[in-house]
């Protein structure tokens, strides 16, 4: 394979989006599945102190998949809300979809054609990490 990506040195056949045997890109399809075997499945968002996670292409389509399900969302952060510096905050309400990253630009393409209303995308996370960071966040 050579998509201009580094790949680890493994012996293991290596299988990129699109491709049938691709595991990576199968999420949406097991968080219906899951949907459908969990009455209570829900969607945890973990946030690094940086908010970078946020940024990368694969997460953002996790999380546009569990907004198209309407699929719960708890969002979590990995140090105590109180000590979220405030840079932190204004760049979640910067955030914006149409800048996220992965190894793979094909990949970003993929997952942002999925995305139909990416202003409203924006809007939903935005609210969700502020509601987050201030609990009693209610309009930005």
């Amino acid at each position: 394979i050579d998509s201009g990506q580094k790949v680890c040195s493994c012996n293991v056949d290596k299988h990129w989006a699109g491709n049938d045997l691709c595991e990576v890109d199968k999420f949406d399809d097991m968080m219906v599945r899951l949907q459908s075997v969990h009455s209570d499945f829900y969607q945890t968002v973990a946030i690094d102190k940086r908010g970078t996670a946020l940024k990368r292409t694969w997460v953002v389509a996790e999380i546009a998949q569990a907004q198209r399900d309407k699929l719960q969302q708890k969002i979590e952060t990995c140090i105590p809300i109180r000590l979220v510096r405030e840079d932190i905050k204004s760049q979640v309400l910067k955030m914006d979809v149409r800048n996220c990253e992965a190894s793979n630009p094909a990949d970003t393409d993929m997952i942002l054609a999925k995305i139909a209303d990416k202003d409203q995308y924006n809007t939903e996370l935005r609210l969700g990490l502020m509601k987050s960071i201030r609990p009693n966040f209610v309009k930005m």
